[in-house]
């Protein structure tokens, strides 16, 4: 399924708030669980609202791709932003998984994981296994391994954090601008917010990202989002039905 815009999306259904908390009949770790399944429920929507961003974005691309201008610089800043993010969000979902053993093996969440489809489930199985590191010699696996470490040190360096202590952010400045120049370093100039704009900031990120894919092998990191969209939302609904949940249809308030 596509990413739709704010407006696009599917009918509502409502469903009782209590499946996502322990009761007095479940086990004392049932909370793990619970916790967990909120946390990726939280990671879904953040990816979707990052997708969505984008696509709003990208209705405002330059008309003239890879020319000097304002326009494109505003444009090659705000998806680099949404990269930042995209790799901290999936840093921490691969973070939180990798330290889960106990919950992704309690009997609630391998219920849950029984009712995903076959597609869902490998899907699923493939993630767990770039987040641990387990090593495979799968090629659709192979292509996705180095993901957790350029996400990591995306994350660490330059996008949930503003890492002073290792050179980074020089590094990624100098390699953009001074060991394979590609232009003059600019700034927009003005009396207001809305007018002012460092684009040479910008380049740290890029040009830090391309230090990086000399280290580690590239990866389609854009299509990985694709993988893990399917299994994120079958186990959401599943964990819903499987906690007595029922879906009941609403109808929008005007």
């Amino acid at each position: 399924m596509g990413i739709l815009r704010v407006h696009e999306i599917g009918d509502l259904y409502s469903f009782d708030a209590n499946v996502f908390l322990p009761n007095d009949k479940d086990n004392s770790d049932t909370a793990d669980v619970c916790s967990f399944m909120l946390m990726l429920s939280l990671a879904y929507n953040d990816l979707k609202y990052l997708s969505q961003i984008n696509v709003c974005i990208n209705e405002d691309k330059p008309i003239s791709p890879g020319k000097c201008n304002r326009h494109a610089g505003q444009y090659s800043g705000m998806t680099w932003y949404i990269r930042k993010l995209w790799f901290s969000i999936l840093r921490e979902l691969m973070e939180n998984i990798s330290k889960s053993e106990a919950i992704l093996s309690h009997p609630l969440f391998e219920e849950v994981l029984r009712k995903l489809s076959k597609e869902a489930r490998e899907k699923w199985n493939m993630f767990i296994d770039v987040s641990k590191n387990v090593q495979k010699n799968i090629p659709e696996y192979d292509k996705y391994k180095p993901l957790k470490e350029l996400c990591e040190r995306m994350r660490n360096h330059v996008a949930s954090h503003y890492d002073l202590n290792h050179g980074n952010m020089i590094n990624g400045y100098k390699n953009h601008f001074i060991s394979q120049p590609k232009s003059r370093a600019y700034i927009s100039r003005g009396d207001a917010m809305a007018e002012r704009k460092p684009f040479f900031a910008d380049c740290i990120v890029a040009g830090y990202f391309e230090l990086l894919l000399k280290k580690i092998e590239d990866t389609d990191y854009q299509e990985f989002y694709k993988v893990l969209n399917h299994p994120l939302w079958e186990i959401i609904e599943a964990f819903i039905q499987v906690r007595g949940g029922s879906f009941r249809k609403e109808i929008d308030e005007i």
